[in-house]
């Protein structure tokens, strides 16, 4: 793993476990002591205080916990979004070829859960961005999902299977996110790999075979039906990262 990458990693905040929070509040017994109360007292009263402490720190966290680290991923303008079809004639690819926004995905590890989960997870790509390599098709991606009114594709991140080790070479696992296009949300599990650069850059690729219908959308058709495209499409998504160091 690249040492900029790990750095940032270590610095990433910490939050404690049941240790820390049982010992808070059982220093309290000390206080009995120099306040001069009778041993005898505070020997029937301590397994009260212990037990106390237990219910109340087992509220917050698991006695079992070692704290949650939280990653912070900024997403990158070099992130694109790519799609390739079919039509009965030849095949399309629409690309997204870069991002404008201003993303930032939170990833939260340890706790009560087992799974990395996504506290914060959405990138919004601008779909008036779209480029099928000519304007014709262009238009009829646009319209078919409703660009207009709809103007974003939204894919956000809810649990990968296990942390990511950002390392340099290409890791496989995969994800759960929803992905939203033209004005309806679906949730899948998407194939995806993570490869950490020398640069100090995240790459977090992802994509699987979608149909128009999975969206509630009709692929469009020219020449009064006469070219097709098929209901089929590959969307692959090509994130850029950084690690945020500054929270």
């Amino acid at each position: 793993m690249p040492s900029s990458i790990v750095n940032n990693l270590n610095t990433q905040k910490v939050v404690p476990g049941f240790r820390d929070n049982f010992f808070s509040y059982t220093l309290p017994i000390q206080n009995f002591f120099r306040a001069g109360i009778p041993f005898q007292f505070i020997m029937k009263i301590k397994p009260i205080i212990v037990v106390s402490a237990l219910f109340i720190t087992m509220g917050f966290t698991s006695p079992f916990s070692t704290g949650v680290l939280i990653h912070r991923l900024i997403v990158q303008k070099e992130s694109k979004l790519i799609i390739n079809g079919q039509t009965n004639v030849n095949s399309f690819q629409c690309v997204i070829p870069k991002y404008v926004g201003h993303d930032t995905l939170v990833l939260q590890e340890g706790g009560r859960s087992k799974k990395p989960l996504f506290v914060k997870g959405s990138v919004a790509l601008q779909a008036s961005l779209f480029d099928c390599g000519m304007q014709v098709m262009t238009n009829d991606m646009m319209n078919t999902i409703n660009a207009n009114e709809y103007p974003h594709i939204i894919i956000t991140f809810i649990s990968f299977e296990r942390l990511p080790k950002y390392k340099l070479g290409a890791e496989k696992f995969k994800g759960v996110m929803t992905i939203f296009l033209g004005g309806t949300s679906k949730q899948f599990e998407v194939d995806c790999t993570i490869e950490a650069q020398a640069s100090g850059l995240i790459k977090l690729n992802g994509g699987r075979k979608f149909l128009f219908s999975d969206f509630n959308l009709v692929p469009p058709q020219k020449m009064m039906g006469m070219i097709k495209t098929q209901e089929e499409l590959n969307v692959n998504f090509n994130l850029v990262l950084r690690l945020d160091s500054d929270r």
